[in-house]
C-alpha cells in the first residue's frame, strides 16, 4: 500500500468519524428536547382544547404555568448541578406524565393541578435543554437553538390535534413524548462537562469519544487516554479547550492541581453576580429576553384561535362556562377547518419554519444579524396589524355584525348539545352600533334570560370562512416566523455561550424567571403605606427586602 492510499484511507476514516459524531449529537439533542416538545404541547394546549373560547375560559389555565415556573426553574438548576442533566430530564418527564394523566382522567378540576405540573416541567425543559445541547457539542453552538424548534413542533401538534381529538385523547397523546424521554434516558449519555466537574474524568473521556464518532469495535484505550490528557490539560467545562505545552505532565499531578483550583472557586450564585463578565452577560440576555416577551408571541401561542377570531372582528360563538367545559369533556366537536382553527395551524407552521431556519443559519449568519432582522420585521408586521384592528380607522374589510335569535342560529350541532345554565351570560343586544366604523363589544353579565331570548352573533352576508381573517393570519404568521428566527431562538444560544458551565444552569433558570424576580425584589410594597412612605421606598436601595410585621 503506497503513501497516497494510506492518506486517502485516513481521510475517509476521519470523514466517517465526523459524520458519525454529528449524527450522535443530533440524536442525543433530539431525545433530550422531547421535554421542550412536550412544553410546546402544553403551551398550545389551551388553544387546541378551547379554540375560540380560550380568551374567555382559559386565561388562567394559560397563565398558571408561568407562575409555577418562578420557583421551579431554580430548583431544576440546582438539581442539574448536583445530580446531572439526565436527572433533571428524568424529573421533567415525570412532571409532564403526571400533568397529562391529571388532565386526561381527573376532569375539569384536575386540570388546574395538571397545569401546575406542566409549568414545573416547562421551566425545567427551557432551563436545561439548551445546556445539554451546548455541552455535548461545544463547537456546534447552533445546536443550542434546537429547543425553540422542539417547542414550535409541540405547539403545532397541539393546534392540529386539538381540532381532531377530544381533550381526553389529546392529553393521552401528549403523554407519549415524555414517556419516550424517560425510556431513552437509559442509554442517553451524560454531558462531559458535568462529569468533569464531579471528577469522573475517565467517564467524561469515554463520552467525548462517543460524541466524537469513535468506533467502539476497535481498541479505544489509547484514544481514551488521549482524551483524558486533553481534559486535564485544558480548562474544559469553563471555556473552549486550549492545548498547552504541559501535556506530558503526569495525569495524577494535574488532577490534584485541578481539584485544588476547584476548591478555591466561588459558589455558582456568588460568581454569577460578583463577576463583571457574568453581570454583563446577564444584562445582554435580559435585553434580548425582554424584547422577546414584548412581542406578545407567548400569549398568542396560548390563544391563537381566539386571537384570530377577534382580529377578524368576530366574538366567539358562546361566552359561557358551560360551553367551555362541554368542549373540555369532549361532548362538542370543533371544526378543524374553521377559519380561526386553520389559521392557527398556519401560524404554528410558521413557528416551526422560523425555528428550523434559525437552527441552520445561526452559526453562519450571526446572532446580531438574526436579532436585527427579527426585531425590525416584527415591528413592521405588528404596526400593520395594529392599523388593521384600529376601530377608529375605516378599513375596507370591516363588515357589520348582527344578532340573530337562537331560532335561526345556523350552528345546530352546538345549539342542541349545550346545556344552558339558569343565569346565562349573554351578549347585550341593546348596544347601538354605527354604520361606518367597527364597534367594540361588551358582555352583559348576570342577566336571567329565557332560552328563547338567548342570541348568538352571526353574520348573514358573510360566509363562515370569511375573508377578513386572512390578513391577521398572514401578519401573525410573519410575526411568529420572524420571532423564531431571532428573538425566539438566539437567547438559548447566548445563554450557552456567555456563561461558564458552573454558572450556566443557574443563569438559565434566573433568566427564564427574571421578570418575576425583578418584581419580587425591586417593586416596593404599597399596602397600608402613605405616599411619603412609598416615596421613601422608591428613594431607597434598588434591592428591596421583605419587611417584618410589627409584633405586639
Amino acid at each position: 500500500m503506497n503513501v497516497d492510499e494510506v492518506k486517502r484511507n485516513r481521510i475517509e476514516r476521519s470523514a466517517s468519524k465526523r459524520w458519525r459524531g454529528s449524527v450522535r449529537r443530533v440524536i442525543a439533542s433530539s431525545v433530550y428536547n422531547l421535554s421542550c416538545f412536550t412544553h410546546g404541547c402544553s403551551t398550545g394546549w389551551v388553544s387546541g382544547v378551547l379554540g375560540n373560547e380560550a380568551l374567555t375560559g382559559g386565561a388562567w389555565l394559560a397563565a398558571l404555568p408561568c407562575l409555577v415556573a418562578l420557583p421551579a426553574a431554580p430548583m431544576f438548576a440546582v438539581l442539574a448541578d448536583v445530580k446531572g442533566r439526565k436527572a433533571g430530564a428524568f424529573c421533567i418527564g415525570l412532571s409532564f406524565i403526571f400533568s397529562w394523566s391529571l388532565a386526561a382522567w381527573c376532569g375539569a378540576r384536575g386540570v388546574w393541578a395538571a397545569r401546575v405540573a406542566a409549568g414545573a416541567g416547562g421551566a425545567g425543559a427551557l432551563a436545561l435543554a439548551p445546556l445539554y445541547c451546548a455541552e455535548i457539542a461545544p463547537r456546534t453552538r447552533g445546536l443550542a437553538a434546537m429547543p425553540a424548534l422542539a417547542c414550535s413542533c409541540g405547539i403545532l401538534f397541539a393546534y392540529s390535534a386539538g381540532g381532531l381529538l377530544s381533550a381526553h385523547a389529546l392529553s393521552l397523546s401528549m403523554a407519549i413524548a415524555p414517556t419516550l424521554l424517560l425510556i431513552s434516558l437509559l442509554w442517553l449519555p451524560e454531558t462531559p462537562s458535568f462529569l468533569i466537574n464531579v471528577g469522573k474524568i475517565q467517564e467524561a473521556a469515554k463520552v467525548m469519544c462517543w460524541f466524537d464518532g469513535s468506533d467502539f469495535r476497535e481498541d479505544l484505550t489509547d484514544v481514551i487516554e488521549q482524551q483524558e490528557v486533553r481534559i486535564r490539560t485544558s480548562d474544559y467545562g469553563r471555556r473552549e479547550m486550549s492545548y498547552d505545552s504541559e501535556t506530558s505532565q503526569p495525569m495524577l499531578k494535574r488532577s490534584q492541581e485541578s481539584d485544588k483550583r476547584n476548591e478555591r472557586e466561588k459558589s455558582a450564585c456568588k460568581e454569577l453576580f460578583s463577576h463583571r463578565r457574568s453581570r454583563r452577560a446577564l444584562l445582554s440576555c435580559f435585553v434580548v429576553i425582554g424584547a422577546a416577551a414584548g412581542t406578545g408571541a407567548g400569549a398568542f401561542n396560548s390563544f391563537a384561535a381566539a386571537v384570530l377570531r377577534h382580529s377578524a372582528h368576530e366574538i366567539p360563538v358562546l361566552n359561557t362556562t358551560a360551553y367551555n367545559f362541554s368542549i373540555y369533556n369532549g361532548t362538542l366537536p370543533r371544526n378543524l377547518f374553521e377559519s380561526s382553527e386553520a389559521g392557527s395551524m398556519l401560524c404554528g407552521t410558521a413557528l416551526v419554519l422560523g425555528a428550523a431556519v434559525a437552527t441552520v443559519t445561526v452559526d453562519k449568519v450571526g446572532r446580531k444579524t438574526l436579532l436585527l432582522w427579527s426585531c425590525s420585521g416584527i415591528a413592521f408586521c405588528l404596526a400593520v396589524l395594529g392599523v388593521y384592528c384600529d376601530p377608529h380607522l375605516q378599513v375596507h374589510t370591516f363588515y357589520k355584525h348582527r344578532f340573530l335569535t337562537k331560532k335561526i342560529t345556523r350552528d345546530k350541532s352546538i345549539r342542541d348539545k349545550i346545556e344552558l345554565p339558569e343565569n346565562l351570560t349573554i351578549y347585550n343586544d341593546s348596544l347601538k352600533y354605527g354604520n361606518d366604523t367597527k364597534a367594540w363589544y361588551r358582555v352583559a353579565e348576570n342577566y336571567n334570560e329565557t332560552e328563547e331570548q338567548w342570541s348568538v352573533k352571526f353574520e348573514q352576508t358573510i360566509e363562515k370562512d370569511d375573508i377578513s381573517i386572512w390578513l391577521p393570519v398572514v401578519m401573525l404568521s410573519l410575526v411568529l416566523f420572524l420571532y423564531n428566527i431571532g428573538l425566539g431562538s438566539v437567547p438559548y444560544v447566548l445563554i450557552s455561550e456567555l456563561f461558564y458551565v458552573n454558572v450556566r444552569s443557574l443563569a438559565s433558570s434566573f433568566l427564564i424567571t427574571w421578570m418575576g424576580w425583578i418584581y419580587l425584589f425591586h417593586s416596593p410594597e404599597t399596602k397600608g403605606k402613605s405616599q411619603s412612605q412609598i416615596d421613601a421606598s422608591l428613594d431607597g436601595p434598588w434591592l428591596l427586602t421583605f419587611e417584618r410585621k410589627n409584633q405586639r
